[in-house]
């Protein structure tokens, strides 16, 4: 290709370590995220429950096939779930949108029936409104919840998941497995200096990842008007 057009630095620094040339990246910016920025200026973000995204075990890697990675996929929902209620917290989940997504409604209404599930929403609103988002593993909801400004936890159930994601190394989240997830979920709740450098980190990495936050689109137009394919 001519040109490689990138959200930020982080994105630019990844191209380079696998040797793409510094002089055909473009750093742009995500229109796609410009418009969670408007929410978080436009809105009155509140803390209202715990918000958890899923993520269920995909079909095309080997560990997603195995029969212990979804039985410890059911068990860290349910166990997510008794925590949020033994701390009087409500839950909120909201299912990813995949259609090989696994439905958990059934397993969480047995634990309590006033747990609410969410399959078909928009999950940015959904994020202004929570007190802490919760995501299995990896899913680029994270980022959305750190535009937003909200701390975020990240529960590890894949054995295969790679330990150097950028956004680990950030610290800007904090990971955990099911088996500490309580006192993760805790630090975030009534831990006030641990909060606040959670959501600190994670404007240090939004900054990295995503430039022209608020003309992303703007700026993507821009370079196309001046680009020209010789």
């Amino acid at each position: 290709c001519d040109k490689f057009i990138v959200w930020g630095k982080t994105s630019q620094k990844y191209a380079l370590r696998r040797g793409f040339p510094s002089e055909k990246i473009e750093i742009i910016g995500s229109p796609m995220h410009e418009t969670i920025f408007d929410v978080k200026s436009n809105s009155n973000l509140t803390n209202d429950y715990i918000l958890l995204a899923t993520s269920s075990p995909v079909y095309d890697t080997i560990d997603g096939l195995l029969v212990k990675t979804r039985e410890n996929y059911e068990l860290a929902i349910e166990k997510i779930c008794k925590t949020v209620l033994k701390m009087n917290k409500k839950l909120v989940i909201k299912l990813h949108p995949s259609l090989t997504e696994l439905d958990v409604t059934e397993l969480v209404k047995k634990i309590d029936p006033n747990i609410v599930v969410i399959k078909n929403h928009d999950i940015v609103s959904l994020i202004k409104s929570c007190e802490a988002f919760v995501a299995i593993d990896l899913s680029t909801t994270i980022l959305e919840a750190q535009v937003l400004e909200k701390p975020v936890i990240s529960v590890s159930v894949k054995s295969d998941l790679s330990n150097d994601s950028e956004i680990y190394k950030s610290n800007s989240c904090t990971r955990c497995n099911i088996d500490n997830f309580e006192v993760s979920l805790n630090l975030i709740l009534n831990n006030i200096y641990y909060r606040k450098k959670q959501i600190e980190n994670g404007n240090a990495f939004v900054n990295e990842s995503l430039s022209n936050q608020n003309n992303a689109s703007e700026a993507l137009l821009s370079f196309l008007e001046k680009f020209n394919i010789n």
